[in-house]
């Protein structure tokens, strides 16, 4: 496997031996930088105001009055709203990671996924895979506003006020501020093939949307694969495709992969239009691997991705064309 994190932009490496990085290690060192783990969830805030119902929010269709889309999930998560009720506290708002734990321990990305779009037999699809509110965050805890306190305070009263809940659906994220235990997570992170962890500043403020004082370490993957087909192109890639269909080689036959839109600029983009002009993307992927072969137009390229999911790759982006790598090589093995 690859051994690499990513914060933010920039990519914050960890080498095949995990020596931590330079770049990372200046926050591994300092007790003002703490860290906690990247839940493979859904991100939710949960608000209680003064004698009104728990609302369950996440993203989606319903504006808010910063413009910002959201959607209410008390349908879907019954288990946790209730959870919330429970608390008995006059009001608050909390953020967290709505999460579906596997036998393993680890998250369940699909399942948590499904249950958002879930219409029908919520209640036994709860019974059975039931969800957990990690709470990572809060604006307001026990009618409290803490939004402008620093990220230390906060943290310290939110374990304080649910410590004693005792509740199966609401637990309050780790976060680790000792080098050692920092140092222990990210390798932890990195032998499991998590998402990664967040690094947060322990004197910021609670910021909404994107906080320059977290910054995403995300565990990153490269593998090799072969465009056979693409997407329809809108907006500004009309003129060109949408995406690359791409595939790997698995028992004699083209095995879909995942579609990649990204990493590629104007010049990219031109090059394969031209190549897989004069296929039809209806037809067989077989068919098509068939025609290209014929025309020696047959390419590999290595993607970049956060993971496989049953759709295809997580945000997967393409970072070269191999010449070096023929198409029936590309074993769909992550590295």
């Amino acid at each position: 496997m690859k051994q690499e994190m990513m914060l933010g932009g920039p990519a914050i490496r960890l080498n095949k031996e995990n020596e931590i990085s330079l770049e990372l290690r200046t926050t591994l060192m300092d007790p003002n930088w703490g860290y906690d783990r990247k839940l493979d969830g859904t991100r939710m805030v949960a608000v209680k105001k003064r004698d009104q119902p728990v609302i369950l929010f996440g993203r989606g269709s319903r504006k808010d009055g910063e413009g910002r889309k959201q959607t209410i999930y008390n349908e879907q998560f019954p288990e946790i709203v209730q959870a919330l009720e429970d608390l008995n506290m006059e009001s608050f708002k909390m953020d967290g990671e709505l999460v579906i734990y596997k036998s393993d321990g680890f998250e369940d990305f699909n399942l948590i996924q499904k249950r958002t779009t879930r219409v029908h037999d919520i209640q036994a699809v709860a019974d059975e895979h039931p969800a957990v509110f990690m709470v990572f965050d809060a604006m307001e805890i026990s009618g409290i506003m803490i939004d402008e306190e620093p990220l230390h305070y906060r943290r310290h009263l939110i374990e304080q006020t649910l410590k004693n809940k005792g509740s199966d659906f609401i637990e309050v994220l780790t976060l680790y501020t000792k080098t050692e235990e920092k140092r222990s997570l990210v390798e932890m992170c990195i032998k499991n093939n998590l998402e990664g962890v967040m690094v947060k500043d322990m004197q910021a403020r609670y910021k909404v949307g994107r906080a320059k004082a977290w910054i995403k370490a995300k565990r990153t993957f490269t593998e090799d694969v072969f465009p056979l087909s693409y997407t329809p192109g809108t907006g500004r890639r009309e003129q060109w495709f949408g995406a690359l269909k791409c595939y790997y080689w698995k028992n004699g036959e083209p095995v879909y992969a995942t579609n990649v839109g990204g990493g590629m600029d104007d010049a990219d983009l031109t090059f394969f239009k031209n190549l897989l002009k004069d296929v039809t993307p209806t037809d067989s992927p077989e068919a098509i691997f068939a025609f290209l072969k014929s025309k020696d137009k047959l390419i590999t390229i290595e993607i970049e991705h956060y993971g496989i999911q049953k759709s295809g790759r997580r945000h997967p982006n393409m970072l070269r064309i191999r010449n070096d790598k023929d198409a029936e090589d590309c074993d769909g093995e992550s590295r």
